[in-house]
């Protein structure tokens, strides 16, 4: 179907491609049910850039709101809350903010700009053809978190942007770039917090060649998104150790049914088994998170030989699977990784062809069961569990044998 194409990124965009198909032919079959099935509540559309706009400006971090967001993002809410009601007037609640010409025109312009800015970031890649670069842009476009979070109106996708930015530069030779990369890694963890772990690729330069330019760079990285990420705190009042409370509670009142986070995976699972107390996994499911994490991390400090493409993987995975908010729309982490296995020009063997299938599943469209979105999201959580899974246990398979070899040679 691809014939200039790599055989592996062939196979990625075909099962791409059929997801797209078949939730067009389901969508025309079902006069638009199957899509509906597929995402959250469809009264509740692009809500949280609405929500998060009218609280804003209204104590965000108290009671009725108690907002999760760190202030970075609710500052860059405010002032948008700012402009709008500078047009518009004062609004009296956030269904008001989306009723308005003014509102929706905000939410329509902030994520057309991200979009273009996407797809010029993607262009700045020369290692891959004008048409695979086109392809893998619209595919990402109808992928299922895309149109998620396009949905929910959540600001994932921005925070993906900044990741991006930081990956791209973190290791140039430029020191500049290199700076600008840690401005944009502090700007993606102000928005969603969990990519400052991202800054493990970081701590892996260092720990890989035990320079002290590398250990400088560390110093410098942590001081950057440090003072991003905790400056504007300074605009709301004691909003530091709220949003760490609301977090925690917000997290309690999430059923774990539909989430792709490990304890909404154990969980799930347990319900689907039938089991009646699936929800006093949690714990159980907090615990192999942290275990996950410490795992990944270390197999990207001591592991060499790891790809870059799986680094970016493994670092991505963390953010879905790790986070505690196990809403559908943190899988557009994935397409980082995503992007970087396309640039690679994976080699034609088991291993690629296997992750490149996992790759589509967790991000194609595919229509919603009647069901609802729960069961679509649980399978694609599956998906990238497995595959971090199977690229853990690939690489540290890989790092025995390199470190056994390392040992016969000595001894020869």
């Amino acid at each position: 179907m691809y014939p200039d194409f790599n055989r592996i990124v062939g196979i990625f965009f075909s099962i791409m491609l059929i997801g797209i198909l078949v939730s067009i032919i389901a969508f025309l079959l079902t006069d638009g049910k199957s899509f509906d099935n597929m995402l959250f509540y469809r009264w509740d559309y692009f809500m949280d850039y609405f929500n998060s706009t009218y609280h804003s400006t209204r104590n965000p971090y108290s009671l009725p709101f108690k907002s999760i967001y760190p202030a970075l993002t609710t500052a860059g809410y405010f002032l948008i809350s700012f402009v709008l009601e500078e047009l518009h007037g004062p609004f009296l609640t956030s269904l008001d903010v989306r009723s308005s010409f003014a509102g929706v025109t905000s939410y329509l312009l902030l994520t057309v700009v991200a979009l273009l800015i996407l797809y010029k970031i993607f262009g700045k890649k020369k290692e891959i053809s004008f048409k695979e670069t086109l392809f893998f842009y619209v595919f990402i476009l109808a992928s299922f978190p895309m149109v998620w979070a396009i949905d929910r109106g959540n600001s994932v996708l921005i925070s993906v942007i900044f990741s991006l930015l930081f990956i791209a530069g973190h290791d140039s030779e430029s020191k500049k770039i290199r700076c600008a990369s840690y401005i944009c890694l502090g700007i993606a963890t102000g928005i969603k917090i969990f990519p400052a772990f991202f800054g493990v690729l970081v701590l892996r330069n260092y720990v890989q060649s035990k320079r002290i330019e590398d250990l400088k760079e560390i110093i410098l990285c942590v001081f950057i998104v440090v003072v991003v990420f905790l400056t504007p705190f300074i605009l709301f009042e004691g909003s530091f150790f709220a949003m760490i409370n609301n977090a925690f509670g917000y997290r309690g009142e999430l059923s774990p049914i539909g989430g792709v986070d490990v304890s909404s995976l154990i969980q799930t699972t347990a319900y689907l088994f039938g089991y009646e107390n699936y929800l006093s996994l949690s714990g159980e499911g907090t615990a192999i998170s942290l275990v996950l994490m410490f795992v990944i991390v270390l197999c990207l400090l001591l592991n060499k030989k790891i790809e870059k493409w799986e680094q970016i993987f493994l670092i991505a995975g963390i953010q879905a699977l790790c986070a505690g908010i196990g809403h559908p729309y943190v899988l557009l982490y994935m397409l980082i990784p995503a992007w970087y296995f396309i640039n690679s020009n994976p080699k034609n063997n088991t291993k690629n062809l296997i992750l490149a299938i996992l790759f589509a599943l967790i991000l194609m469209l595919f229509p919603g069961p009647s069901t609802g979105y729960e069961l679509l999201s649980y399978t694609k959580g599956m998906a990238l569990l497995t595959s971090v899974i199977l690229i853990l246990v690939i690489n540290t398979t890989n790092l025995f044998d390199h470190n056994t070899n390392d040992e016969k040679t000595k001894s020869k």
